[in-house]
């Protein structure tokens, strides 16, 4: 085995290489430290088992776990200053790209070097005088760090190489990580090579995993010997230690026992296992080397376009949540604005109705004022009409009347004259007579009273019809205030339909509001769409970069430019969730501004409503002033039709001869009590003298 191999790099691989040769002066004076190395699943932790069963202090605490029975026998200090380095370079074990080169110059972080101060710091509190160790495959990506950690605390390291045939390694991992077979290959070649690059100077002693099934003393006399560590023991308490130990059991290698597939590896593998590399072998090593950092050289642009094309797929869940969340939204937004529609429908709906049920009421009443009106007036006309005529035709008897009195009187008068020339002519009749002529003279004088008893009474009742006429001219400028009433109603009516009219146009209005929504909801939708269709297909591209950074070793050049476009490709898909964002928002804004305007049409319909009230209580005052108006026609009905029997008894009584009269029963009953209120009383009869 390779117990002391010393091959030098050119110094271009590892710019610490020679300051950090201890002079051999200082090297006497260097504590030693063992650091097991290696890939992963290479029997490491058997090897720090074995070496602290030596009396190397190689844990402080041994963790079980499902894919190592015996534990890792590691340090969990150390452990997780190593994931925080790789954290920081984003080259996490489990993480994506884990394989791929760390960055130039990466020890030179000040976080990383901060982290270094807290390995020193451990380091310095845990070492003690006796040997002290550690292991874990991490540090072999980490060397250059380490090299500083030596220098500062005047360690003189002890490298101890577990190798396995990276086949059966690729496979483990396999089986532990679910890690793909040629990936598990290139991530120990990786390994082999920082391995080759950063330990060249140091003492290094080689154990092959498998040997220590089939010749487990040999691999123990080999690190006794280069530790230069005493065993204690007698040799069957050796081999019970190391039959403890090495478990054939726990070993799972295939049973195929295939080769690895890469040329490159199996090459490397050939050249670590060598005993005594000759000058010939060395400089292959090197040249693979070689070629291997200038292979990731090459690929340091995928490597960059895989970071970023791997951090856009790291966001699609992201990106998905937020158009799930879009989408949820969107669907808030269109059952808020489906409600806004039914609200706005059926509020429009009551509207209309309420609009239609106040037009219908308020041309019923118009109508219905209109007819009442017009019957009154016709009635009250018609009445007025037959009263005057009545009244003219009895005022034409009372004078025909009073004319006829009047030639009667004249004829009497003439009657008398002759009566005297006859008495004068014949006094003997005359003694025989004068009784007669006085008795018709009193009875002339009585008829006299009695004519104008009449013409008083005539004088009245004209009197009473002139006040009448009145009665009806103020009743005819109450109508007609009552008309100018019912205008205003109607003007008022008039300024509630054109309130409709607008609130049906503001309607019209938030409906076409409304279907704009929906055509910009519709757009969200088409956007979200392309957004789900674009995050499938960043999803493609990302897979697809993966494979071609797989295959890069055949076509590089066409690999970049797929990258480019990949990425062109992730940077749209950004650029449209921005604008899908921003569509969003605006589509928020034009919903606020719906509830507004829902809101602003709410207030209107409120208004409305009142203003309606306010029509309907105004209607109800109308009927009110209409109904009294009624009563007042209703009574003036009675008092014209109380008027029409005054008057017609009044013409009835001076139709009456004197002579003739008859005697005028007491009646003290209903005619009375009507004839009062308006001056007349029941007759009593007076006889003439004939």
């Amino acid at each position: 085995m390779n117990d002391s191999l010393a091959t030098s790099y050119p110094s271009a691989v590892e710019p610490f290489a020679r300051t950090r040769v201890a002079p051999v002066a200082d090297a006497a004076r260097r504590r030693p430290i063992v650091v097991v190395l290696g890939m992963h699943r290479s029997g490491t932790s058997l090897c720090a088992h074995i070496l602290s069963a030596m009396g190397i202090d190689m844990a402080d605490e041994i963790r079980e776990h499902g894919s190592n029975a015996r534990g890792h026998w590691e340090r969990w200090e150390i452990v997780e200053f190593h994931d925080r380095i790789l954290g920081l370079l984003n080259r996490d074990y489990y993480g994506p790209f884990h394989d791929f080169s760390l960055p130039v110059a990466w020890w030179a972080d000040p976080r990383v070097f901060a982290i270094k101060r807290e390995i020193v710091a451990f380091l310095e509190r845990r070492m003690g005088d006796g040997y002290f160790g550690f292991k874990d495959p991490r540090t072999v990506r980490l060397m250059p760090v380490w090299h500083q950690i030596f220098n500062d605390l005047k360690l003189a390291p002890k490298i101890v190489l577990c190798l396995r045939d990276p086949a059966q390694v690729a496979r483990s991992v396999k089986a532990r990580d679910g890690l793909d077979l040629e990936i598990g290959e290139y991530r120990w070649l990786t390994h082999m090579v920082d391995f080759f690059r950063y330990s060249g100077n140091f003492d290094i002693c080689t154990v092959e995993y498998e040997r220590w099934f089939t010749d487990p003393f040999g691999n123990f006399e080999q690190l006794k010997k280069f530790l230069d560590v005493p065993w204690q023991q007698s040799e069957s308490d050796l081999g019970l230690v190391l039959s403890g130990i090495v478990d054939p059991a726990l070993r799972h290698d295939s049973s195929d026992h295939r080769e690895a597939g890469q040329p490159l590896v199996r090459s490397l593998y050939a050249r670590a296992r060598e005993d005594r590399p000759d000058a010939g072998a060395r400089h292959q090593t090197s040249d693979i080397i070689t070629q291997h950092i200038n292979f990731q050289k090459l690929h340091e642009p995928f490597q960059r376009a895989f970071e970023n094309i791997a951090g856009i797929a790291a966001k699609l869940p992201q990106v998905e949540q937020e158009a799930a969340d879009l989408r949820a939204a969107v669907g808030e937004r269109d059952a808020l604005i489906e409600a806004a529609n039914g609200r706005t429908s059926a509020a429009e709906a009551r509207l209309a109705e309420a609009a239609a049920a106040a037009a219908a009421e308020a041309q019923r009443i118009h109508f219905a004022e209109i007819e009442l009106e017009r019957d009154a007036h016709a009635v009250a006309l018609e009445n007025a009409r037959a009263e005057l005529a009545s009244l003219q035709s009895a005022l034409a008897d009372a004078e025909s009347e009073v004319r006829d009195r009047a030639v009667a009187a004249e004829a009497t008068g003439a009657a008398i004259a002759g009566l005297r020339e006859d008495l004068a002519r014949a006094e003997n009749e005359a003694a025989a007579l004068r009784t007669a002529l006085s008795e018709r003279e009193a009875a002339a004088q009585e008829a006299d009273a009695r004519a104008n008893a009449s013409e008083a009474r005539l004088a009245a009742s004209l009197a009473e019809i002139e006040a009448q006429r009145l009665q009806i001219t103020s009743i005819s400028g109450d109508l007609s205030d009552r008309n100018t009433a019912a205008a205003a109603l109607q003007a008022e009516i008039e300024t509630l339909r054109s309130a409709l009219a607008q609130a049906e146009q503001r309607g019209q209005e938030h409906a076409a509001a409304a279907a704009t929504a929906q055509a910009e909801r519709a757009v969200l939708r088409d956007g979200l769409a392309r957004a789900e269709l674009e995050s499938v297909e960043a999803t493609a591209v990302a897979e697809a970069i993966c494979a071609e950074i797989t295959s890069s070793r055949v076509a590089l050049t066409h690999a970049q430019r797929e990258a480019q476009d990949r990425a062109a490709a992730g940077e749209a898909l950004q650029a449209e969730i921005n604008s899908l964002r921003s569509a969003f928002a605006a589509v928020e804004r034009r919903r606020h501004e719906g509830e507004a305007a829902t809101a602003a049409l709410r207030g209107e319909i409120a208004t409305l409503r009142q203003a309606l009230a306010a029509a309907e209580q105004r209607r109800q005052q109308g009927e009110a002033a209409t109904a009294s108006l009624q009563a007042q026609v209703t009574s003036l009905h009675g008092e014209l039709a109380v008027a029409r029997e005054v008057g017609r008894a009044a013409l009835a009584s001076l139709r009456i001869e004197p002579a003739t009269a008859p005697e005028a029963p007491r009646r003290p009953g209903w005619l009375a009590l009507v004839l009062r209120p308006f001056g007349y009383r029941a007759r009593v009869p007076s006889p003439l003298a004939g």
